[in-house]
């Protein structure tokens, strides 16, 4: 059984799995907020390696839309006038193992990231720091770029670095609040206070864009679909919505590499298979995909399609206005 079916499964199982693992919950919930004392009591202290670092976070293990948002605030602080860094972990990357400023073009998903080879073909002209040692990922970009602004995608939890603007991604009312292992949370959700804001709330919703199909001629009526990231079910949903029928799922681990000799051999050639952005920029690095086809055995190809999907946070006009006078006020 994977976490994800432990924490948001319906069965007996799961919820017997949740029951089980919940004082080991509180365990992990109790050692946290004892980390967060010793920041809160002053005993030791978060470093200010940049003045106005700016962080999209969240509260669970991943699959929260934090990345189309960092990009959506990317480019409402260009608009603004500012200079904007880029950060990012580059989770499970050899890039994430300190911090670099990344080169300028397209980013290899297998030294930087997939989440920062995402980002890039977003943003193509924002300067990039990537690493999990956000201090000085935070000191990198103070020295890149002195004037401008460190706009970080997550990093809420590492409290070594200080951060000065914090927004955090996550449901309004969450299946299972829960603390790892019995749940998907970092920390108490009732940490959210340490943020400016968490999104959704009661006067600004995140609104994600119509899907679109990017490689296929037309939308197929029925398709596979390949997915590596943190909740699956929500790729499934996504699809559906668009009124295609899945012809079966294969939902790998979150940053699964995808490059297994037989992720497509037993695909039937007569659907396409459609994947996210995050899984792209992966399935594109194989020496197998050609032209955004791949072979599922014998001479049989198939076309890959990726879903495409954008983030604004509405009201937009309204957002922009507190997004703004919160930047006044760094």
């Amino acid at each position: 059984m994977t976490a994800e079916e432990i924490w948001y499964g319906d069965s007996a199982t799961s919820a017997i799995m949740r029951t089980a693992l919940t004082p080991a919950s509180w365990l992990y919930a109790g050692g946290w907020q004892a980390y967060l004392g010793l920041y809160r009591s002053g005993i030791k202290q978060s470093k200010e390696a940049h003045p106005r670092v700016i962080c999209v976070g969240n509260l669970t293990v991943g699959g929260m839309g934090k990345t189309p948002v960092t990009i959506f605030l990317a480019k409402l602080l260009t608009e603004f006038g500012y200079r904007v860094t880029l950060g990012c972990s580059g989770y499970g990357s050899p890039s994430s193992e300190a911090a670099r400023l990344a080169p300028l073009g397209p980013l290899d998903p297998f030294v930087f990231g997939d989440e920062p080879a995402l980002i890039r073909d977003a943003l193509p002209d924002l300067p990039m720091v990537i690493g999990r040692r956000r201090p000085l990922a935070a000191q990198i970009a103070y020295e890149n770029d002195p004037d401008g602004i460190l706009l970080m995608d997550d990093g809420f939890q590492h409290l070594p670095l200080k951060v000065h603007l914090a927004i955090l991604v996550d449901e309004r009312s969450p299946k299972n609040a829960r603390c790892l292992p019995a749940g998907p949370y970092r920390e108490p959700r009732s940490n959210a206070k340490r943020a400016a804001m968490m999104l959704p709330n009661e006067r600004f919703a995140i609104d994600y864009s119509e899907p679109e199909l990017v490689g296929l001629p037309e939308k197929p009526a029925k398709a596979h679909l390949l997915c590596g990231i943190g909740r699956p079910q929500s790729f499934v949903q996504t699809v559906e919505s668009m009124g295609i029928e899945v012809a079966s799922l294969t939902a790998l681990g979150d940053h699964h590499s995808l490059q297994d000799a037989s992720l497509f051999k037993q695909i039937h050639p007569g659907y396409p298979v459609l994947v996210t952005t995050k899984d792209w920029v992966k399935l594109r690095q194989r020496a197998d995909v050609l032209d955004g086809r791949v072979n599922v055995g014998g001479s049989e190809t198939v076309t890959i399609g990726r879903v495409v999907r954008n983030a604004t946070i509405q009201p937009e006009d309204e957002f922009k206005e507190w997004f703004r006078n919160r930047m006044a006020q760094l």
